[in-house]
């Protein structure tokens, strides 16, 4: 695992994609598909978040290809506990054919370790309602669901669960 280079960010930009269609594709329409990638997987968009101090962010690489990713920083999520410094797990993503590989708990650990070492107490993510696999996932670093919320993508709303865990 390593820092990406902002010369990567649209190698970083393809990977947030592939792994978003990939797991996600088949619940939009193309229109709001596109909408949505484009807004959220930008290489402009990328590279702007490497050059932010606010964001952190790790790439698993596999013969010289990005596997997975995770992406951290300042809270966006409207359920942070007042008093508490809260940040938030942005994105994590592996390739599906590389599920259970180890990839995610590694960019997890990392990704919490960051923002533990910038003074954030706790973490929330919003995590889609039908996505067992990633609650259980994050349930394992001791997130427990604070409320039902909602995503867009374009014009389709997905209903999601904010989850949360203590760092300190």
């Amino acid at each position: 695992m390593r820092a990406p280079h902002l010369s990567e960010a649209g190698e970083l930009a393809k990977l947030g994609r592939d792994t978003f269609v990939e797991t996600f594709g088949h619940l939009y329409s193309p229109v709001n598909l596109d909408t949505f990638l484009r807004a959220t997987y930008g290489s402009e968009i990328q590279a702007g978040q490497l050059t932010d101090s606010k964001y952190g962010i790790q790439v698993a690489v596999q013969d010289s290809r990005f596997v997975g990713y995770v992406k951290v920083g300042a809270n966006s999520i409207p359920f942070a506990e007042p008093g508490r410094n809260t940040g938030e797990l942005k994105q994590i993503y592996v390739r599906p054919d590389l599920f259970g590989h180890g990839l995610a708990p590694r960019l997890m650990e990392w990704g919490m370790t960051w923002l533990r070492s910038r003074g954030y107490q706790d973490i929330l993510l919003s995590v889609f309602s039908q996505n067992l696999r990633a609650q259980r996932f994050y349930e394992r670093y001791g997130s427990i669901k604070l409320a039902d919320h909602f995503f867009m993508v374009g014009d389709h709303r997905d209903e999601e669960f904010i989850f949360r865990a203590r760092l300190k």
